[in-house]
Parts: C-alpha cells; structure tokens; sequence
C-alpha cells in the first residue's frame, strides 16, 4: 500500500487510464463490455504494476548509484525498454489468433482478450515514457522527497 497521498492518486489515475484503455478498444473493435473484460482489467493491472514496480526500482537503482535525477529517470527507461516492449509484443501476439478468431466459442472470451491487448499496447507508453516523466515532474515540484527513493518498491508502484 501506497504511504504517501501523492502514490495513491498516482495509482488511481493509471487504474482509470486503464479502464479507458478497456472502452477504447471495446469502441474501436464494436465489442460490447462484459464481465470477462472486467476480468481482463483486473489481469492487466496485474501486468501493469508488475512493469512499474520494476521501473521504479529501476530508478530508484539508478539515483542510489548516485546518477542524477534526469540521467536516472532517462537510464532507467532505457534499460528497461527491451523487456517492456518484447512483455507487451509476445503478450499481444500471443492472444492474436483469439482476438481475430470468429467462431462462437472464441467470442465468449472476446472481451477479456480485447482489455489485454488495448491495454497492454497503450500503457506500454505509460511505462516507459510516463512513468520516468512523473517522477522528473514530481522531483522538480519537491514532491518526491529522498525517503522515497529509499523506501520498498511496494510503497511506490502508485
């Protein structure tokens, strides 16, 4: 759990990001909501923080080297930008043949393989330019203070 305010409205905002990533593919493929795309929100959560936690500690490994704060946010995006890219390419491609699937049985699970892909191809951006930009805001506004790149990745996947 998030120990500053600032983590849990960062938190919040991706997860409502998140969910318009959800309705956008849903539009843009003519597939109604279901209960399987909620599912499929909650598995990329899941996913999303899984990549932002290591992001972070990214980051965060990058300042106690002792970089600067700009060289660290930019490094850190740059180390992680092969596994975060080949994650959300083998992700996509994987659950492809289900998405372009027309049969009955392959509509059921539509929705929670549309909420996957959307998801996973918009916040791919997210992860590696947002999150490295966000803590560079937040830096320069003194909102992220030294016990904040010293504390536990958990505290600050937000």
């Amino acid at each position: 759990m998030p120990r500053r305010p600032i983590w849990k409205a960062r938190l919040r905002c991706r997860i409502c990001k998140t969910s318009c990533d959800l309705i956008v593919g849903h539009w843009l493929l003519g597939i109604n909501i279901s209960m399987l795309s909620m599912i499929g929100l909650v598995s990329l959560a899941g996913i999303l923080v899984n990549d932002s936690i290591v992001m972070v500690e990214f980051i965060k490994l990058r300042l106690s080297e002792g970089m600067i704060p700009i060289e660290a946010f930019s490094q850190a995006g740059r180390d992680r930008f092969r596994a975060v890219v080949l994650t959300t390419a083998t992700t996509c491609m994987g659950l492809m043949p289900m998405l372009l699937e027309t049969s009955m049985q392959a509509t059921v699970f539509k929705g929670l393989v549309v909420a996957i892909v959307f998801g996973e191809l918009f916040s791919t951006t997210m992860i590696l330019i947002l999150i490295p930009c966000s803590y560079s805001v937040l830096g320069q506004a003194g909102l992220l203070a030294t016990n904040d790149v010293n504390a536990d990745a958990v505290s600050v996947t937000g």
